[in-house]
Order: C-alpha cells, then sequence, then structure tokens
C-alpha cells in the first residue's frame, strides 16, 4: 500500500522543476504520432481535439469506431480483458487511454522492473511476467468491486496488491499523475512477490523498495519512462524527520526510527525514512554495497523476527550501524525538484459571467499548464489581452453515496474586458508519475 502523505507545500518552483503533464511545452499541443505542435499549426494539419487529446485527422474513423466499442464495455460487469507483452490486463476504460497510453506504459514498467531489478538488487526472474492489472474507470466501480483489508479502498489509497498477484486501480483522468505515480508503487510490489515468490520481508523492506520507484515518470508523448529514484515528497519528509534526529547510545538509529516499528504503527514517515536508507545502501561510495544489500535482501527473505542487525552482519559481514554511517548527512544533502502542487484561485474582484469555486483546482490558463502558484501568476498576467482567455479548472462535485465526490474539466471563459482579478496560491501536493 502507498501511504498518502498530507505535508504542507514546502516547495519553490525552479528552472529544473520535475512536472506531470506538460511541463517542457509550454503552449504548445501534443498530437498524437505528430508530436508537439503550436495550435494553429495543428488546425491547419487538419488536427482535431478528442477527450481533451489532439489526433490527426487520419484517426477520426479509428477513434469513432472506438467510441461505439466502448458501449460494450462500459460497466465493470463487461470489461475488456487485453494481453499486453507483459501483463494481463482487465479494464472498463475507454478504449483510446487503454490503447494509447495504459498499455504502453504498463510493458515500459515491466521492462523498468526488469533492469532495475537486475542491477541494484541482483534478481532475475521471468515469473513475473503475465501478471494480472485491473484498472477500473472510476472509483466507483473500485471501491463497488473490491475490497481492501476489512472494507471498501478508501479514495486516497488510488492502487493496491490482492494476495501479492494482483494489481488494482481506478483511472481519473483530471489527476492522471496520481494513477501512474501509484502503479509505480504498487507494480513494484506485484515485480518483487513473484520474483521473491517465498519472501516474508518485514514491511520496511517491501515498502521501502516500492517507494524506490516513486520518483519514476511516465510520458505519454515518447511512450517512456524515465527512470529517476528521488520522489521529492517522500525526501522532503525524510529530511524533515532526520534533521533532529541523534544516534541512540546502542544500536542503530535505521532500527530505532522504522526498522522495528510493528506493521499497525507503519506510516508515512516510515515510508520515507525506509526508501531514504535503502536508497543509501545502494548507492553509496558510488554502489560499492549493492552486492551486500542483494545479499541482505536474500537473507531477510524467511528471516521470520529475528532481528534486522543481526541479518544483516550475517549476510554482509557489516554491521548495521556501520552500513549506516553517512546516511543521516547524506540525506539532509540531497536536492530533489520540486514537486507539482495543485493551486487554487482567490478571487479579488468578481466578474459574474465567471463562475469559480473556491475548491476548483487550476488546471490551465490560456492553453499554459498549472504546476505552481508562480506559474499560474505568470501565466495570468502574461495571457492575451486582445481576445477572451480560457481558464480551465478540475472541479469537485459532491455527490450521495459511497464516491463522495465526482471530478470534472470545467473551462471558463474570461473575457478581454472581464474585471476579474485572482490570486494564486498553492494547495496539496499532486504525483509526479506523469511527465508529458
Amino acid at each position: 500500500m502507498k501511504f498518502r502523505i498530507a505535508m504542507p507545500c514546502l516547495f519553490v518552483a525552479c528552472a529544473t522543476d520535475l512536472r506531470a503533464q506538460n511541463h517542457d511545452h509550454p503552449g504548445l499541443i501534443y498530437v498524437e504520432k505528430m508530436g508537439w505542435l503550436a495550435l494553429d499549426a495543428a488546425r491547419a494539419k487538419g488536427c482535431f481535439e478528442y477527450e481533451r487529446r489532439w489526433f490527426p485527422a487520419e484517426m477520426r474513423k479509428k477513434l469513432d469506431a472506438w467510441h461505439l466499442e466502448d458501449q460494450k464495455h462500459a460497466s465493470w460487469e463487461c470489461a475488456r480483458s487485453d494481453r499486453t507483452s507483459h501483463y494481463r490486463v482487465v479494464s472498463d476504460v475507454p478504449r483510446f487511454i487503454l490503447e494509447l497510453e495504459v498499455e504502453p506504459f504498463l510493458d515500459q514498467l515491466y521492462e523498468t522492473y526488469v533492469k532495475v531489478f537486475r542491477e541494484q538488487y541482483g534478481l532475475e526472474s521471468s515469473a513475473a511476467n503475465q501478471k494480472l492489472v485491473k484498472v477500473y474507470s472510476s472509483y466507483l466501480e473500485y471501491r463497488t468491486h473490491e475490497t481492501d483489508k476489512s472494507g471498501p479502498p478508501p479514495r486516497e489509497n488510488p492502487a493496491f496488491i490482492v494476495n501479492r498477484q494482483e494489481l488494482v486501480c481506478f483511472y481519473d483522468d483530471t489527476d492522471p499523475g496520481e494513477f501512474y505515480a501509484s502503479v509505480f508503487h504498487e507494480g513494484a510490489h506485484q515485480f518483487m512477490s513473484a520474483v521473491l515468490p517465498g519472501a516474508t520481508f518485514p514491511l520496511w523492506i517491501d515498502e521501502a523498495m516500492a517507494t524506490h520507484f516513486e520518483g519514476c515518470t511516465w510520458s505519454r508523448a515518447t511512450k517512456k519512462v524515465t527512470v529517476a529514484f528521488l520522489p521529492p515528497d517522500r525526501l522532503e519528509h525524510a529530511k524533515e524527520l532526520l534533521k533532529n534526529a541523534t544516534p541512540p547510545s546502542r544500536g542503530s538509529l535505521a532500527e530505532e526510527l522504522f526498522a522495528s516499528v510493528p506493521d499497525a504503527q507503519f506510516q508515512a514517515k516510515h515510508y520515507a525514512l525506509s526508501w531514504s536508507f535503502i536508497y543509501y545502501m545502494l548507492n553509496r561510495d558510488g554502489g560499492k554495497y549493492r552486492k551486500s544489500f542483494a545479499l541482505f535482501l536474500k537473507a531477510m527473505n524467511g528471516a521470520g523476527t529475528r532481528p534486522v542487525g543481526e541479518i544483516f552482519k550475517r549476510a554482509t559481514g557489516m554491521e548495521l550501524v556501520e552500513m549506516e554511517r553517512g546516511w543521516r548527512e547524506a540525506v539532509l544533502s540531497w536536492k530533489a525538484a520540486p514537486a507539482p502542487v495543485w493551486v487554487k484561485s482567490e478571487v479579488l474582484t468578481p466578474d459574474p459571467a465567471v463562475h469559480l469555486d473556491p475548491g476548483d483546482h487550476v488546471w490551465s490558463i490560456d492553453g499554459i499548464d498549472v504546476f505552481d502558484a508562480d506559474g499560474a501568476k505568470k501565466a495570468w498576467e502574461g495571457r492575451t489581452r486582445d481576445r477572451a482567455c480560457s481558464l480551465v479548472v478540475v472541479r469537485r462535485t459532491k455527490v450521495a453515496g459511497p464516491e463522495e465526490y465526482r471530478t470534472s474539466y470545467v473551462s471558463l471563459e474570461v473575457a478581454a474586458s472581464s474585471p476579474l482579478k485572482l490570486e494564486w496560491r498553492a494547495d496539496q501536493i499532486r504525483d509526479c508519475g506523469l511527465r508529458d
């Protein structure tokens, strides 16, 4: 399970930010199979918009056919069953998303796991090939058909593993980064369970290895995974926790902070700490200790309740205290690009023709995707004043029943003569799993 982190926004924008969606090509649109184009150039080539994505003219018939086909698979009871190069997929997500985005991502994900587990953990196996992934088209479908532990999975847990075999998740097009980030984490659990089927790792190792992949991103434009292992939210959390930590008089700081924490008490802070410790072990002294870690990992398989420090010494010949030397200082020195955040607008001068709800999250301003308050302010102040401006927000609408709310895109037109004045503020952190 991937714990969601409730932290205040502590990030400041910079030129090297790691962002979701279209950060690297502001003002341009991505046209499937054609690349990044200016809007006018895309229209001149006959390209068209479909469900907030752009396609060349020759894709129109295919998308129309897929739309008709989707009506046969509009509920989970009639979900599609597909087989990709590396996964079996069951889903009621629209086919254009499934075929053009989700399934290519899953195959790239598998190949990423193979490469990383081989290079960093010394583990290889084909047993993870063709595992099952279930992708629901909404949270309502997800919670209706799945049970996580004692009840329906909460909305803040968009993916989890069933019986260490099946990966189940839901896709929300108004926050796609959350889907990709969650699958990076939970897919690692699934892969590791297949590679080490008899594994009984303590929770801190299991979660640390999955969290290791949260810094990775997927691009719907390039159809590639970018491998990175410094998830910005986890790093900031680990820094906060280690800033004033002092080694105990006896034993290991790692054991005191997370390795001896009972499973029932394992929280987001322990995810951040255990991830940072494993990342340090894998990369200390230029990766010198990766073989030692692989030995330790295999020794932990089936080790039961024996102390972690004892197992580590038997497997590697080193004391855990020796291995963790320099860990705290290293974490405090690491730097990761700021995480993207959701931005809200505060109305200073209203315009009766432009309805903004207090809970609206800003998606884009005049075609510029928004990832921080400074970016929103810059796009708003730099908007063209000789025509109407397009303001797109993601709105949550409360509904009765277990779904709690629905999300939808809302496009607002702000006239050039509008008196509307807005201020921008950062709200909650967004997942970094998608970068177009």
